[in-house]
């Protein structure tokens, strides 16, 4: 978590959300920033928890008790350029998630299939919490076998073996 993140519009989504039935878990290794980014939201205090993972099992055994990820960025060539780290991590527990509409997320996934998409502002996130919380758990299970389903269709070492001697070869 930091400030190019711009994590303060996730917290402006949730805030906005016209139900209660949600928990927000998030981990971080910089808790007095999210606690100063929390200073103006007081009215999410009852459905955040706040961890403070130390290793990655300890992140990967948080990522399996969510329902849903969180991933999406600002419009960013950074953040637009590769499948960030998160995404890999959620649904290699099958875990669906929010994530960024941009080609690179697109060449992977189909919304509403296999991963949620949204783009980064406040209103198009809380629209897409609640959608999301609207359905049923299974809805959201089915979502995030297809996504792993794909995932591990498009990447995979053997895929990226054969892209990279491609690449070689043109060379």
């Amino acid at each position: 978590m930091d400030k190019l993140r711009e994590f303060e519009t996730i917290l402006e989504a949730f805030s906005n959300i016209h139900n209660s039935n949600f928990k927000l878990m998030i981990s971080t290794k910089d808790p007095e920033f999210l606690d100063h980014l929390l200073i103006d939201f007081p009215n999410l205090k009852d459905n955040i928890e706040i961890y403070d993972t130390k290793t990655r099992k300890e992140l990967l055994q948080l990522i399996a008790l969510a329902d849903v990820g969180l991933s999406p960025l600002p419009n960013i060539a950074l953040f637009n350029s590769s499948t960030p780290m998160k995404v890999l991590d959620y649904y290699s527990s099958a875990v669906p998630c929010i994530m960024s509409d941009n080609e690179n997320n697109a060449s992977i996934f189909e919304d509403n299939i296999s991963t949620w998409f949204t783009t980064f502002d406040k209103e198009s996130i809380q629209e897409k919490l609640e959608y999301i919380i609207s359905l049923s758990k299974d809805e959201v299970v089915q979502v995030g076998k297809k996504g792993q389903e794909r995932l591990f269709a498009v990447r995979n070492y053997e895929r990226i073996a054969a892209d990279l001697a491609h690449q070689l070869d043109i060379l």
